[in-house]
């Protein structure tokens, strides 16, 4: 699809999309560990847990799948995008790539912990545990200056504010130069992330063809000029009436471990409420922002392989 329709036409209506992903397989062909599915942040793909999803192959012994939640990375651009929708999508590809009976755990960062902790709750899968990055189940009222800051960048590329045209020599590099200077990106592994919905784009690689293209400069993956109430549908959770009318639990007993930056407003301090809907759940904390997989990734992952082994 030329990039001009990609970009510029409205938003298609799928109410399921099938999921680009990468496949990492077990060393131990008997396995009987259940399968790890990751899921992404806003901005980011699958290829936020590129190295972990390997490493997590290799030590637990088991698949992994990175997955691509739809208008992200290759998987395909469509409305709606509220998480009842990208659960559906995730179940989706649990059932025909995994089973719906089998079980499967569920790592998820930001967004991609809501949508995990929806799955959880999914009577159509059959979730194991779940690890939620620094999201909780709940509204939220703040997405923090992490989200904040490189959401207004990036629209200022979307508005063409900031111009970096397309296939020149070192555009990469000068964008991810740009996210560094963001204030809160003090590693460049938040810069990376936040950057790749531009970086990770193919056909910003190729210089200004005015058949395909409306403009010389860079674009995004996604329509974000269309995508006005993006932040609103981050910060929002189903209500039970909700739940109940879309065939969900509104509790479950599934493991979930809730993984807090300290410097992050998104899950409040006072955790009971954590359990009202996960009443299994354990909470460890970091000395981090919000992207703590970047911020403090050995951590992380002693973190996350532990609670998935055990």
């Amino acid at each position: 699809m030329p990039i001009k329709r990609l970009v510029h036409e409205k938003l298609p209506y799928k109410p399921v999309v099938d999921l680009a992903y990468t496949h990492f397989k077990s060393p131990d062909f008997n396995t009987q560990r259940p399968p790890v599915v990751t899921l992404h942040g806003l901005f980011g793909s699958g290829k936020t847990f590129g190295s972990v999803g390997r490493k997590l192959s290799k030590d637990l012994g088991t698949e992994v799948y990175n997955l691509d939640l739809r208008n992200h990375g290759k998987s395909e651009i469509a409305k709606p995008y509220d998480y009842l929708t990208m659960a559906r999508d995730v179940a989706k590809f649990l059932e025909d790539k995994i089973g719906p009976q089998k079980p499967v755990s569920l790592v998820g960062f930001s967004m991609g912990g809501k949508v995990g902790l929806l799955t959880s709750l999914s009577k159509a899968v059959n979730v194991h545990k779940c690890v939620s990055i620094d999201m909780p189940p709940y509204n939220v009222d703040d997405l923090g200056t992490d989200v904040d800051q490189n959401y207004g960048k990036i629209l200022e590329f979307c508005n063409k504010k900031i111009k970096v045209e397309k296939g020149s020599k070192g555009w990469k590099d000068k964008v991810i130069k740009i996210f560094r200077e963001v204030p809160t990106n003090k590693n460049a592994g938040a810069a990376l992330y936040f950057s790749q919905g531009f970086t990770q784009l193919p056909v910003n690689n190729k210089p200004f063809d005015q058949a395909r293209d409306l403009d010389p400069y860079i674009d995004y993956k996604a329509p974000l000029l269309e995508m006005t109430d993006l932040l609103d549908q981050i910060k929002s959770w189903p209500d039970e009436v909700v739940l109940s009318r879309e065939g969900y639990r509104i509790r479950s007993d599934t493991p979930v471990l809730f993984m807090k930056g300290l410097k992050s407003p998104m899950i409040k301090s006072t955790y009971e409420k954590l359990g009202h809907i996960f009443p299994n759940y354990e909470v460890q904390e970091f000395d981090t922002g919000h992207v703590l997989i970047t911020e403090a990734p050995d951590e992380f992952y002693k973190s996350c392989s532990a609670f998935l082994s055990a």
